[in-house]
């Protein structure tokens, strides 16, 4: 039961982001609906959806790591 709380809690929290547009640098339509659809599946039951669901949102994290270090070093 901790784990399916955590799991969703991911999930609240990559729907929210991309409500938001915005977790280390503003975010592309395109992010905004993977970490969408990233977030549903995180709520749905199932360890196949999990898999999958935080598959695509480390793409978008990762993107966001790249494009937030990238604007630090800019001037």
């Amino acid at each position: 039961m901790p784990r399916a709380r955590g799991v969703a809690g991911l999930g609240v929290f990559a729907v929210a982001t991309a409500v938001a547009g915005y977790f280390l640098a503003p975010m592309g339509t395109l992010s905004r609906v993977v970490m969408t659809v990233a977030g549903v599946m995180l709520v749905a039951p199932g360890w196949q959806s999990d898999v999958t669901a935080l598959f695509l949102a480390a793409f978008v994290v990762a993107a966001q790591f790249f494009v937030s270090s990238r604007r630090r070093r800019s001037p």
